[in-house]
Protein backbone atom coordinates (compact mmCIF):
# COMPACT_ATOMS: atom_id res chain seq x y z
CA UNK A 1 0.00 0.00 0.00
CA UNK A 2 1.24 3.59 -0.61
CA UNK A 3 0.78 5.81 2.50
CA UNK A 4 0.47 9.39 2.79
CA UNK A 5 0.29 11.83 5.87
CA UNK A 6 -2.36 13.56 7.40
CA UNK A 7 -2.56 14.58 10.59
CA UNK A 8 -5.08 15.52 13.08
CA UNK A 9 -4.97 18.23 15.77
CA UNK A 10 -2.77 16.93 18.74
CA UNK A 11 -0.34 16.48 15.37
CA UNK A 12 -0.38 12.91 15.66
CA UNK A 13 -0.63 10.78 12.19
CA UNK A 14 -3.72 9.47 11.33
CA UNK A 15 -4.30 7.03 8.23
CA UNK A 16 -0.92 7.95 6.56
CA UNK A 17 2.54 8.00 7.50
CA UNK A 18 4.79 8.58 5.18
CA UNK A 19 4.25 12.21 3.12
CA UNK A 20 2.40 15.20 4.15
CA UNK A 21 -0.03 17.71 2.15
CA UNK A 22 1.75 18.62 -0.77
CA UNK A 23 1.48 19.58 -4.51
CA UNK A 24 -0.38 17.56 -6.57
CA UNK A 25 0.64 15.74 -9.73
CA UNK A 26 -1.96 15.24 -12.68
CA UNK A 27 -2.08 13.14 -14.55
CA UNK A 28 -1.94 9.51 -12.94
CA UNK A 29 -2.41 5.82 -13.20
CA UNK A 30 -3.66 4.10 -9.95
CA UNK A 31 -4.92 0.80 -9.84
CA UNK A 32 -4.56 0.91 -13.77
CA UNK A 33 -7.28 4.04 -14.24
CA UNK A 34 -6.45 7.53 -15.06
CA UNK A 35 -6.98 10.59 -13.12
CA UNK A 36 -6.94 13.91 -13.94
CA UNK A 37 -7.99 15.16 -10.48
CA UNK A 38 -7.87 14.42 -6.84
CA UNK A 39 -10.16 11.44 -5.80
CA UNK A 40 -12.23 10.68 -2.81
CA UNK A 41 -11.20 8.96 0.03
CA UNK A 42 -13.58 6.82 1.86
CA UNK A 43 -13.08 4.23 4.69
CA UNK A 44 -16.45 2.62 5.75
CA UNK A 45 -18.31 4.97 3.87
CA UNK A 46 -16.50 7.67 6.01
CA UNK A 47 -15.26 10.64 4.42
CA UNK A 48 -11.81 11.60 4.76
CA UNK A 49 -11.50 14.04 2.24
CA UNK A 50 -9.79 14.26 -0.82
CA UNK A 51 -5.85 12.62 -2.23
CA UNK A 52 -4.07 12.86 -5.25
CA UNK A 53 -0.34 11.46 -6.26
CA UNK A 54 2.74 13.52 -5.26
CA UNK A 55 4.78 11.53 -7.16
CA UNK A 56 4.64 9.15 -10.29
CA UNK A 57 7.24 6.92 -12.27
CA UNK A 58 7.99 7.22 -15.89
CA UNK A 59 4.85 5.80 -16.81
CA UNK A 60 2.60 8.18 -14.73
CA UNK A 61 1.73 5.36 -12.22
CA UNK A 62 1.23 6.53 -8.51
CA UNK A 63 4.40 5.74 -6.14
CA UNK A 64 3.67 8.46 -3.42
CA UNK A 65 0.33 10.13 -2.33
CA UNK A 66 -1.19 12.12 -0.19
CA UNK A 67 -4.32 14.18 0.85
CA UNK A 68 -5.18 17.26 -1.59
CA UNK A 69 -4.39 20.74 -0.29
CA UNK A 70 -6.86 21.67 1.96
CA UNK A 71 -5.48 25.93 2.46
CA UNK A 72 -6.57 28.62 0.43
CA UNK A 73 -3.00 28.97 0.35
CA UNK A 74 -1.58 25.46 -1.04
CA UNK A 75 -5.06 25.35 -3.08
CA UNK A 76 -3.36 28.47 -6.01
CA UNK A 77 -0.19 25.82 -5.36
CA UNK A 78 -1.94 23.26 -6.62
CA UNK A 79 -3.73 25.08 -9.26
CA UNK A 80 -0.37 26.84 -10.71
CA UNK A 81 1.52 23.34 -10.49
CA UNK A 82 -1.41 21.68 -12.36
CA UNK A 83 -1.28 24.32 -14.94
CA UNK A 84 2.66 24.00 -15.54
CA UNK A 85 2.19 20.66 -16.16
CA UNK A 86 -0.39 20.42 -18.48
CA UNK A 87 1.35 22.74 -21.01
CA UNK A 88 4.99 20.47 -20.43
CA UNK A 89 3.15 16.89 -20.88
CA UNK A 90 3.29 17.38 -24.69
CA UNK A 91 -0.73 17.22 -25.25
CA UNK A 92 -1.81 14.87 -22.23
CA UNK A 93 -4.96 17.38 -21.80
CA UNK A 94 -6.01 17.60 -24.90
CA UNK A 95 -7.84 14.47 -24.86
CA UNK A 96 -11.05 13.13 -22.71
CA UNK A 97 -12.57 9.99 -22.13
CA UNK A 98 -15.92 9.50 -19.48
CA UNK A 99 -15.74 6.99 -17.52
CA UNK A 100 -19.21 5.14 -19.14
CA UNK A 101 -18.54 5.09 -22.45
CA UNK A 102 -22.01 6.11 -24.71
CA UNK A 103 -22.07 3.48 -27.67
CA UNK A 104 -25.20 5.10 -29.24
CA UNK A 105 -23.21 8.31 -29.35
CA UNK A 106 -20.00 6.87 -30.32
CA UNK A 107 -18.36 8.36 -33.76
CA UNK A 108 -16.82 5.62 -36.01
CA UNK A 109 -13.85 5.90 -38.77
CA UNK A 110 -15.40 5.59 -42.56
CA UNK A 111 -13.96 3.93 -45.28
CA UNK A 112 -11.56 5.40 -48.08
CA UNK A 113 -9.14 3.87 -50.24
CA UNK A 114 -8.74 0.56 -48.45
CA UNK A 115 -8.55 2.43 -45.42
CA UNK A 116 -9.94 -0.37 -43.18
CA UNK A 117 -6.32 -1.73 -42.24
CA UNK A 118 -5.74 1.24 -40.17
CA UNK A 119 -9.50 1.93 -39.21
CA UNK A 120 -9.65 -1.36 -37.59
CA UNK A 121 -6.44 -1.09 -35.79
CA UNK A 122 -6.93 2.67 -34.77
CA UNK A 123 -10.46 1.13 -33.07
CA UNK A 124 -8.69 -1.12 -31.08
CA UNK A 125 -5.81 0.85 -29.71
CA UNK A 126 -8.05 4.20 -29.13
CA UNK A 127 -11.75 3.12 -28.53
CA UNK A 128 -11.27 1.32 -25.34
CA UNK A 129 -9.37 3.28 -23.15
CA UNK A 130 -6.46 1.79 -21.25
CA UNK A 131 -3.62 4.01 -19.22
CA UNK A 132 -0.45 1.90 -21.24
CA UNK A 133 -1.23 2.50 -25.04
CA UNK A 134 -2.72 6.20 -23.97
CA UNK A 135 0.36 6.89 -22.40
CA UNK A 136 2.47 5.50 -25.07
CA UNK A 137 0.48 7.03 -27.88
CA UNK A 138 -0.66 10.01 -26.60
CA UNK A 139 1.30 11.26 -23.70
CA UNK A 140 4.89 9.67 -23.85
CA UNK A 141 7.63 12.56 -24.73
CA UNK A 142 9.33 12.00 -28.38
CA UNK A 143 12.70 12.30 -28.75
CA UNK A 144 15.42 11.61 -31.47
CA UNK A 145 15.91 8.23 -32.81
CA UNK A 146 19.38 6.75 -31.67
CA UNK A 147 20.59 3.65 -33.23
CA UNK A 148 22.61 1.18 -31.93
CA UNK A 149 26.12 1.07 -33.24
CA UNK A 150 26.14 -2.71 -34.74
CA UNK A 151 28.52 -3.77 -37.20
CA UNK A 152 28.47 0.03 -38.68
CA UNK A 153 31.65 2.19 -38.25
CA UNK A 154 31.54 5.84 -36.15
CA UNK A 155 30.88 7.91 -39.75
CA UNK A 156 28.52 5.68 -40.97
CA UNK A 157 26.18 5.30 -37.85
CA UNK A 158 26.09 8.93 -37.80
CA UNK A 159 24.54 8.99 -41.47
CA UNK A 160 22.34 6.54 -40.53
CA UNK A 161 21.38 8.37 -37.54
CA UNK A 162 20.76 11.61 -39.15
CA UNK A 163 18.82 10.06 -42.12
CA UNK A 164 15.99 8.21 -40.03
CA UNK A 165 15.78 11.47 -37.97
CA UNK A 166 15.50 13.73 -41.12
CA UNK A 167 13.28 11.16 -42.64
CA UNK A 168 10.82 10.54 -39.34
CA UNK A 169 12.04 13.46 -37.33
CA UNK A 170 10.16 14.41 -34.02
CA UNK A 171 8.12 17.18 -35.34
CA UNK A 172 6.46 14.96 -38.08
CA UNK A 173 5.84 12.54 -35.09
CA UNK A 174 3.84 15.04 -33.06
CA UNK A 175 1.73 16.35 -35.91
CA UNK A 176 1.13 12.07 -36.14
CA UNK A 177 0.17 12.38 -32.29
CA UNK A 178 -2.25 15.40 -32.97
CA UNK A 179 -3.79 13.62 -35.19
CA UNK A 180 -4.49 10.36 -32.90
CA UNK A 181 -5.53 13.09 -30.32
CA UNK A 182 -8.15 14.27 -32.40
CA UNK A 183 -9.45 10.89 -33.46
CA UNK A 184 -9.58 9.97 -29.66
CA UNK A 185 -12.07 12.98 -29.20
CA UNK A 186 -13.72 12.26 -32.82
CA UNK A 187 -14.82 8.91 -31.75
CA UNK A 188 -16.34 10.55 -28.23
CA UNK A 189 -18.09 13.38 -30.40
CA UNK A 190 -15.61 16.08 -28.43
CA UNK A 191 -14.39 17.67 -31.64
CA UNK A 192 -16.74 20.95 -32.76
CA UNK A 193 -15.47 21.10 -36.79
CA UNK A 194 -15.46 17.98 -39.06
CA UNK A 195 -12.45 19.36 -40.97
CA UNK A 196 -9.95 18.42 -37.46
CA UNK A 197 -10.73 14.83 -38.78
CA UNK A 198 -10.83 15.16 -42.58
CA UNK A 199 -10.52 18.74 -44.31
CA UNK A 200 -12.50 18.09 -47.28
CA UNK A 201 -15.85 17.69 -45.16
CA UNK A 202 -18.26 20.23 -45.97
CA UNK A 203 -21.25 20.10 -43.31
CA UNK A 204 -21.53 19.44 -39.49
CA UNK A 205 -23.44 16.77 -39.43
CA UNK A 206 -22.31 13.94 -37.04
CA UNK A 207 -22.28 11.08 -39.34
CA UNK A 208 -19.19 9.13 -39.62
CA UNK A 209 -15.94 10.85 -41.15
CA UNK A 210 -12.73 9.31 -43.15
CA UNK A 211 -9.96 10.11 -40.52
CA UNK A 212 -7.84 11.63 -43.84
CA UNK A 213 -5.75 14.20 -41.67
CA UNK A 214 -4.48 11.55 -39.84
CA UNK A 215 -3.82 9.44 -42.58
CA UNK A 216 -2.14 12.33 -44.83
CA UNK A 217 0.54 13.11 -41.90
CA UNK A 218 2.02 9.80 -42.13
CA UNK A 219 3.76 11.14 -44.94
CA UNK A 220 6.11 12.82 -42.67
CA UNK A 221 7.53 9.74 -41.46
CA UNK A 222 8.72 7.36 -43.44
CA UNK A 223 10.73 4.16 -42.02
CA UNK A 224 12.56 2.16 -44.47
CA UNK A 225 11.52 -1.28 -42.55
CA UNK A 226 7.94 -0.21 -43.17
CA UNK A 227 5.56 0.91 -46.30
CA UNK A 228 4.12 4.01 -47.36
CA UNK A 229 0.46 3.47 -45.50
CA UNK A 230 -0.98 6.66 -47.14
CA UNK A 231 -1.25 5.98 -50.59
CA UNK A 232 -4.62 3.99 -51.91
CA UNK A 233 -2.73 0.21 -52.22
CA UNK A 234 -3.90 -2.68 -49.94
CA UNK A 235 -1.95 -2.78 -46.89
CA UNK A 236 -1.14 -5.45 -43.85
CA UNK A 237 -3.15 -3.71 -40.80
CA UNK A 238 -0.38 -5.78 -38.44
CA UNK A 239 1.91 -3.79 -40.20
CA UNK A 240 0.40 -0.35 -39.26
CA UNK A 241 -0.02 -1.70 -35.75
CA UNK A 242 4.29 -2.61 -35.90
CA UNK A 243 4.69 1.25 -37.58
CA UNK A 244 2.97 2.78 -35.00
CA UNK A 245 4.90 1.65 -31.46
CA UNK A 246 7.87 2.21 -33.87
CA UNK A 247 7.44 5.91 -34.09
CA UNK A 248 6.19 5.90 -30.70
CA UNK A 249 8.53 3.55 -29.20
CA UNK A 250 8.59 2.04 -25.57
CA UNK A 251 11.83 0.52 -23.93
CA UNK A 252 12.09 -2.86 -24.34
CA UNK A 253 11.89 -5.14 -22.18
CA UNK A 254 12.77 -8.94 -21.26
CA UNK A 255 9.84 -10.47 -21.45
CA UNK A 256 10.85 -14.03 -23.43
CA UNK A 257 13.07 -16.30 -21.84
CA UNK A 258 14.37 -19.66 -23.28
CA UNK A 259 15.93 -22.58 -20.75
CA UNK A 260 17.67 -25.22 -22.75
CA UNK A 261 18.71 -28.24 -20.81
CA UNK A 262 21.46 -30.57 -22.00
CA UNK A 263 21.36 -34.46 -21.24
CA UNK A 264 22.83 -37.74 -22.26
CA UNK A 265 19.49 -39.10 -21.11
CA UNK A 266 17.93 -40.09 -24.15
CA UNK A 267 15.34 -42.05 -23.19
CA UNK A 268 13.16 -40.34 -20.30
CA UNK A 269 10.08 -39.04 -21.62
CA UNK A 270 9.49 -34.96 -20.64
CA UNK A 271 6.14 -33.49 -21.16
CA UNK A 272 6.61 -30.47 -18.76
CA UNK A 273 9.73 -28.11 -17.47
CA UNK A 274 8.51 -29.81 -14.28
CA UNK A 275 9.79 -33.27 -15.57
CA UNK A 276 13.40 -32.20 -15.88
CA UNK A 277 13.96 -33.50 -12.20
CA UNK A 278 13.49 -37.25 -14.00
CA UNK A 279 16.33 -37.15 -15.94
CA UNK A 280 19.24 -39.37 -15.03
CA UNK A 281 23.01 -38.78 -15.13
CA UNK A 282 23.25 -35.00 -14.98
CA UNK A 283 23.90 -32.30 -17.35
CA UNK A 284 24.10 -28.86 -18.09
CA UNK A 285 21.25 -25.81 -18.11
CA UNK A 286 21.72 -22.50 -20.31
CA UNK A 287 19.34 -19.83 -20.23
CA UNK A 288 18.41 -16.85 -22.63
CA UNK A 289 16.19 -13.85 -21.89
CA UNK A 290 15.36 -11.93 -24.91
CA UNK A 291 14.00 -8.37 -24.79
CA UNK A 292 10.56 -7.38 -26.63
CA UNK A 293 7.75 -5.45 -27.17
CA UNK A 294 4.23 -6.22 -26.32
CA UNK A 295 3.15 -7.81 -29.67
CA UNK A 296 4.14 -11.74 -29.26
CA UNK A 297 4.61 -13.31 -33.07
CA UNK A 298 2.75 -16.38 -34.32
CA UNK A 299 4.59 -17.37 -36.87
CA UNK A 300 2.97 -19.60 -40.19
CA UNK A 301 5.01 -22.97 -38.87
CA UNK A 302 3.33 -22.17 -35.53
CA UNK A 303 -0.38 -22.01 -37.16
CA UNK A 304 -0.01 -24.96 -40.04
CA UNK A 305 0.99 -27.19 -37.03
CA UNK A 306 -2.21 -26.96 -35.69
CA UNK A 307 -4.56 -30.15 -36.48
CA UNK A 308 -7.50 -28.66 -34.18
CA UNK A 309 -9.24 -25.82 -32.46
CA UNK A 310 -6.03 -24.61 -29.69
CA UNK A 311 -6.20 -21.82 -27.25
CA UNK A 312 -4.18 -18.97 -28.06
CA UNK A 313 -2.32 -19.05 -24.52
CA UNK A 314 -0.67 -22.42 -26.00
CA UNK A 315 1.80 -20.09 -27.65
CA UNK A 316 3.13 -18.81 -25.22
CA UNK A 317 4.87 -21.60 -24.13
CA UNK A 318 6.71 -24.07 -26.63
CA UNK A 319 9.09 -26.87 -25.94
CA UNK A 320 11.50 -28.24 -28.74
CA UNK A 321 12.96 -31.78 -27.79
CA UNK A 322 15.47 -33.08 -29.73
CA UNK A 323 18.61 -35.95 -30.26
CA UNK A 324 21.75 -34.52 -31.29
CA UNK A 325 22.13 -35.10 -35.15
CA UNK A 326 25.04 -37.19 -36.72
CA UNK A 327 27.81 -34.98 -37.49
CA UNK A 328 27.12 -32.17 -34.99
CA UNK A 329 27.43 -30.96 -31.20
CA UNK A 330 25.23 -29.79 -28.78
CA UNK A 331 27.63 -28.34 -26.52
CA UNK A 332 27.31 -26.73 -23.16
CA UNK A 333 29.86 -25.31 -20.96
CA UNK A 334 32.30 -26.86 -23.51
CA UNK A 335 30.63 -30.44 -23.05
CA UNK A 336 28.90 -32.70 -25.90
CA UNK A 337 25.88 -33.80 -25.13
CA UNK A 338 23.13 -36.40 -26.63
CA UNK A 339 20.23 -34.06 -26.06
CA UNK A 340 18.65 -31.02 -26.04
CA UNK A 341 15.27 -29.82 -24.35
CA UNK A 342 14.04 -26.31 -25.12
CA UNK A 343 11.70 -24.76 -23.40
CA UNK A 344 10.30 -20.82 -23.96
CA UNK A 345 7.88 -19.17 -21.81
CA UNK A 346 6.77 -15.35 -22.13
CA UNK A 347 6.36 -13.01 -19.23
CA UNK A 348 4.84 -9.50 -19.91
CA UNK A 349 2.89 -6.91 -17.56
CA UNK A 350 2.24 -3.92 -19.41
CA UNK A 351 -0.23 -5.56 -22.70
CA UNK A 352 -0.19 -8.17 -24.72
CA UNK A 353 -1.36 -8.34 -28.69
CA UNK A 354 -0.74 -11.58 -30.22
CA UNK A 355 0.30 -10.93 -33.85
CA UNK A 356 -0.79 -13.70 -35.77
CA UNK A 357 0.92 -14.05 -39.77
CA UNK A 358 -1.33 -16.45 -41.35
CA UNK A 359 0.77 -16.23 -45.03
CA UNK A 360 2.52 -18.96 -45.99
CA UNK A 361 3.56 -18.40 -49.35
CA UNK A 362 0.51 -18.61 -52.24
CA UNK A 363 -1.56 -19.75 -49.08
CA UNK A 364 -3.51 -18.47 -46.34
CA UNK A 365 -4.01 -20.11 -43.32
CA UNK A 366 -7.33 -19.96 -41.76
CA UNK A 367 -7.09 -23.01 -39.60
CA UNK A 368 -8.97 -22.16 -35.98
CA UNK A 369 -7.58 -20.90 -33.07
CA UNK A 370 -9.45 -20.28 -30.01
CA UNK A 371 -8.46 -16.46 -27.65
CA UNK A 372 -8.73 -17.44 -23.98
CA UNK A 373 -11.22 -15.20 -22.16
CA UNK A 374 -8.46 -14.60 -20.10
CA UNK A 375 -4.92 -15.74 -19.83
CA UNK A 376 -2.46 -15.94 -17.03
CA UNK A 377 0.88 -15.85 -17.71
CA UNK A 378 3.58 -17.91 -15.80
CA UNK A 379 4.69 -14.92 -13.76
CA UNK A 380 1.00 -15.31 -12.33
CA UNK A 381 -0.36 -11.85 -14.36
CA UNK A 382 -3.35 -12.25 -15.63
CA UNK A 383 -4.79 -10.22 -18.92
CA UNK A 384 -8.29 -9.87 -20.25
CA UNK A 385 -9.57 -10.16 -24.01
CA UNK A 386 -10.40 -7.13 -24.79
CA UNK A 387 -10.28 -6.74 -28.95
CA UNK A 388 -8.76 -8.35 -32.14
CA UNK A 389 -8.74 -7.78 -36.00
CA UNK A 390 -10.24 -10.07 -38.31
CA UNK A 391 -9.05 -10.33 -42.06
CA UNK A 392 -10.58 -11.84 -44.81
CA UNK A 393 -9.15 -15.07 -46.21
CA UNK A 394 -6.90 -14.99 -49.23
CA UNK A 395 -3.96 -12.49 -50.45
CA UNK A 396 -5.86 -10.23 -52.58
CA UNK A 397 -8.26 -7.68 -52.55
CA UNK A 398 -8.28 -8.30 -47.98
CA UNK A 399 -10.97 -6.54 -46.21
CA UNK A 400 -10.26 -5.84 -42.23
CA UNK A 401 -13.06 -5.76 -39.46
CA UNK A 402 -12.27 -5.58 -35.76
CA UNK A 403 -14.09 -7.18 -32.58
CA UNK A 404 -14.17 -4.75 -29.40
CA UNK A 405 -15.64 -5.03 -25.97
CA UNK A 406 -17.20 -2.01 -24.53
CA UNK A 407 -18.85 -2.30 -21.38
CA UNK A 408 -18.73 -5.74 -20.82
CA UNK A 409 -20.54 -6.37 -23.96
CA UNK A 410 -18.88 -7.25 -27.42
CA UNK A 411 -19.32 -5.63 -30.60
CA UNK A 412 -18.40 -5.74 -34.14
CA UNK A 413 -16.80 -3.07 -36.44
CA UNK A 414 -17.02 -2.80 -40.04
CA UNK A 415 -15.79 0.54 -41.67
CA UNK A 416 -17.24 -0.52 -45.27
CA UNK A 417 -20.55 -2.68 -45.20
CA UNK A 418 -22.09 -1.52 -48.43
CA UNK A 419 -23.68 1.41 -47.08
CA UNK A 420 -22.72 5.13 -46.14
CA UNK A 421 -21.85 4.72 -42.93
CA UNK A 422 -19.80 2.06 -40.85
CA UNK A 423 -21.28 -1.04 -38.96
CA UNK A 424 -21.08 -1.06 -35.34
CA UNK A 425 -22.97 -4.29 -33.85
CA UNK A 426 -23.67 -5.40 -30.49
CA UNK A 427 -23.15 -9.18 -30.37
CA UNK A 428 -23.27 -10.06 -26.78
CA UNK A 429 -21.24 -11.99 -24.37
CA UNK A 430 -17.47 -13.84 -24.66
CA UNK A 431 -19.79 -16.94 -25.56
CA UNK A 432 -21.68 -15.15 -28.33
CA UNK A 433 -18.68 -13.71 -29.49
CA UNK A 434 -17.53 -17.34 -30.46
CA UNK A 435 -20.72 -18.03 -32.08
CA UNK A 436 -20.50 -14.82 -34.12
CA UNK A 437 -20.29 -16.00 -37.95
CA UNK A 438 -17.37 -17.91 -36.75
CA UNK A 439 -14.59 -14.98 -37.65
CA UNK A 440 -13.03 -14.74 -34.18
CA UNK A 441 -10.82 -17.83 -34.51
CA UNK A 442 -9.42 -16.67 -37.57
CA UNK A 443 -8.44 -13.23 -36.54
CA UNK A 444 -4.53 -11.84 -37.57
CA UNK A 445 -4.24 -9.74 -33.79
CA UNK A 446 -5.40 -10.35 -30.50
CA UNK A 447 -5.26 -7.62 -27.89
CA UNK A 448 -4.96 -8.40 -23.85
CA UNK A 449 -4.83 -5.45 -21.70
CA UNK A 450 -3.75 -6.65 -18.00
CA UNK A 451 -6.12 -7.31 -15.09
Amino acid sequence: MVRGTKKNSNDKSRRFRDIKEGDCIFPFIYEGKLFDGCIPDTIKKKYNGTRCATEIDKDKTLTKWGYCPTTKKKGSVKKKGSTKKTKSKTKSKLFSIPETISVDSLRLPKWYNNSCFLDSVIVCLLLRPNPYLLHRLLEKPISQFSLSPGKFTETIHKEKTVELNSRCSVESREKIRAGLINIINYFHDNIKDNKIINHKSKSGTKFSRRIRNFRDSLSGCILRTYEDFTGSDQREANEFLKYLFAIFPDEDRPNLSETVYFTNDIKTKIDTEKDITKLKGGGCISKNNQTTDIYYFVSPSDIMMVDETTYLSNFLTSKDDSLRPEGSKFLCSSKDYKRTIKFKKFEENRYIIFDLSRALGDDFLDNDILPDEEIELSNGKKFKFVSSVYRTPGLGGAHFTSFILLNDIWHYYDDNPGGKNPKFEEIGDYTDLLMYDDKIMKCVMYFYEPI
